[in-house]
């Protein structure tokens, strides 16, 4: 603008001359620009006038300017002097590896730390978090490893290697996490620095196949043959083979026998190529065209026993119609799992249709009942013999007139029952889970004009499971039993007398889960607390006041080649006078529930109240079991 510094100092001056009024600072710099020069016309009023707070303005655009210099210089130092800052920016972590692999083959991945800040690192870890199915080449399973890298200098690159070995299913994804914890000089205090690594296993480590027909008629024998072949190149250790059937398959035997139940076949150790052969027979059973699935699972077992799998196949199918077909049904019902109790009659319904455009000639219906638990004697077949010879009850022409001759689509019914025993054969631990097996086969010739006769079959089998027998008892006692007890016998109005009572489960043929009994103590009635055996889990409720017994798993046998399940307990009874000349409750009927192990149903049943007539305790005197005043 023409204003050099010297004039700029005398303004600076003047704009600061000690006690000169604002009015005459305001001439003075008038006249001050009157001298150098027209001022620029946004600084004028409309009038023409110059504005009073120009120079002001100035000073503080000035300021404005100062402060962005000063700010922009901050902000270039700070930016071009980060490098000098520790920050995590800083520090790469990475895991370099293929992104396929094939499953059980050594694989070779390099973890890398690089340190671009201008301070060392003091203190670093790398800490490898491996996802399940994760091996060393020892074949020690992978969980969680640390390496300690220990100082990590300015611009250093460090590179760990790791072989892993990785074993799963086709196409399963496995997840490497990685942590890097680093401490800087003078600080306690620990930082981290996250990454992780996928990879896909391109080839199942195990390799399995099941081999099956591909349809079959309802209830006819199988064969199913299985191979497992490791992939791996490191031995898999500890294999397990899991197969899975499906409904109606009914498993007779299998070789070599599994491990465990019917389904688990424990394999060991496999090396590389090495293959396992499993065949497995059983009866299949099935609606027409429905089609049945097998599936099987090889793997390693987890600590919760499931199965980490390294390979799986399954195998299907179709149930076709069978020609000369074959049913039965018991008690009316035609399911998957019949359960029948101690005592209980038995009726079955054999049904029967012609499939075929043909006669059938000569028709024999035999079925064969299995178990030692059924009343022979009590068997009962109406047009059929029972021949004790091979426990066969057996309907032919001579019985059922219409089987000598069955035209095309003819169909009809057989019948016949029996009783289970009232009591079951225990007679050590190991008579437990008792069934009846029930075998049904027809047969006859087909005859047709185009060709020569040949015999059709059809089978049928059942089982019936038998539902433990459970006997509860709720007793009360006053002169024997473990506790001793104080009070009036008979027992008197407004004075209290004690009775031991006892619970007993006994008479059990199966394994029963979760049991508990449950009543209730009447208002005159008191819970003391005192419990046998100690540790016993029964408890009082004061709300409402039941008494809850936690009896948990009972074992088979218990009560028929073992002692009963018994918990014992002490009560208070104080009569009122409403109560004279009666035999009042001491504890409720009360219910018993649990769940059947070997049926795989729960059961719920009541049990009987006690009163103040001891019919169990031996000493017990008949005028005793009434109140008294």
């Amino acid at each position: 603008m023409g204003i050099n510094s010297g004039v700029l100092k005398k303004l600076k001056d003047r704009l600061y001359k000690k006690e000169e009024t604002f009015e005459e600072r305001r001439k003075r710099t008038r006249i001050y620009g009157e001298n150098i020069g027209q001022m620029p016309s946004y600084w004028q009023s409309a009038s023409g006038e110059k504005k009073d707070g120009s120079v002001m303005k100035t000073i503080f655009i000035s300021l404005i300017i100062l402060l962005f210099i000063g700010a922009s210089a901050a902000a270039l130092y700070f930016w071009f002097s980060e490098s000098n800052i520790i920050s995590s920016r800083n520090i790469s972590l990475e895991i370099k590896g293929p992104a396929y692999i094939e499953g059980g083959k050594i694989s070779n991945f390099n973890v890398f730390v690089e340190n671009k800040n201008k301070t060392n690192l003091e203190v670093a870890d790398l800490i490898l978090e491996f996802p399940e199915g994760a091996y060393s080449i020892d074949g020690v399973a992978l969980k969680r490893e640390r390496i300690s890298l220990g100082e990590v200098k300015s611009n250093e690159r460090i590179g760990k290697l790791k072989d892993i070995v990785f074993l799963g299913l086709e196409n399963e994804e496995k997840k490497v996490n990685i942590v890097l914890e680093y401490r800087l000089a003078g600080s306690s205090a620990i930082f981290t620095k996250n990454n992780e690594y996928l990879v896909k296993i391109s080839r199942p480590a195990i390799g399995v196949s099941v081999l099956a027909p591909k349809e079959t008629n309802s209830m006819r024998e199988i064969e199913i043959k299985i191979e497992a072949v490791s992939n791996s190149e490191l031995a898999a250790k500890n294999i397990f083979l899991h197969v899975l059937y499906p409904s109606g398959f009914h498993f007779g035997n299998a070789v070599p026998k599994p491990s465990e139940g019917d389904n688990v076949w424990l394999l060991g150790d496999i090396n590389s190529l090495e293959k396992r052969e499993i065949i497995i027979k059983g009866i299949i059973e099935g609606q027409d065209l429905e089609e049945k699935a097998f599936n099987v699972s090889v793997g390693a077992a987890k600590e919760d026993e499931n199965l980490i799998s390294f390979g799986n196949a399954s195998a299907s199918l179709i149930i076709k119609r069978s020609p000369f077909n074959l049913s039965f049904f018991i008690n009316g019902k035609d399911g998957e799992r019949n359960t029948a109790r101690a005592g209980d009659l038995v009726n079955l319904d054999l049904q029967w249709v012609n499939n075929t455009p043909n006669f059938v000639r000569n028709a024999t219906i035999e079925l064969q009942i299995k178990g030692d638990v059924y009343d022979e004697r009590s068997i009962s077949a109406r047009g059929g013999v029972y021949r004790a010879f091979d426990k066969k009850i057996v309907w032919n022409s001579s019985g059922v007139p219409e089987f000598s001759l069955v035209s095309p689509g003819d169909t009809g019914r057989v019948q016949c029952n029996f009783s289970v025993l009232d009591l079951l054969p225990a007679k050590n631990i190991n008579d437990k889970n008792f069934s009846i097996i029930l075998e049904s086969k027809i047969s006859g010739m087909e005859t047709s004009e185009e060709s020569q006769a040949i015999e059709i079959f059809d089978n049928d089998l059942k089982e019936i499971k038998i539902a433990s027998p459970i006997n509860f008892t709720s007793t009360a006692l006053y002169y024997s039993g473990p506790f001793k007890n104080s009070g009036p016998m008979p027992p008197r109005i407004g004075q209290e007398t004690t009775y031991t009572v006892v619970w007993s489960l006994s008479g059990v043929s199966n394994d029963l889960s979760n049991v508990k009994a449950t009543a209730s103590l009447p208002s005159y009635a008191r819970w003391l607390g005192v419990v046998s055996p100690e540790g016993a889990e029964i408890k009082y409720e004061e709300r409402g006041g039941n008494i809850v017994w936690s009896a948990g798993h009972i074992n088979a046998g218990t009560g028929v080649v073992m002692p009963p399940k018994e918990v014992v307990f002490k009560i208070a009874f104080t009569p009122g006078s409403n109560l004279e000349g009666l035999s009042p409750t001491l504890v409720s009927e009360g219910i018993l529930e649990g769940r059947d192990n070997f049926v795989e149903d729960d059961f719920k049943r009541s049990f009987q109240q006690v009163d103040i007539i001891l019919k169990n305790d031996p000493n017990f005197k008949y005028e005793e079991g009434k109140v008294i005043r």
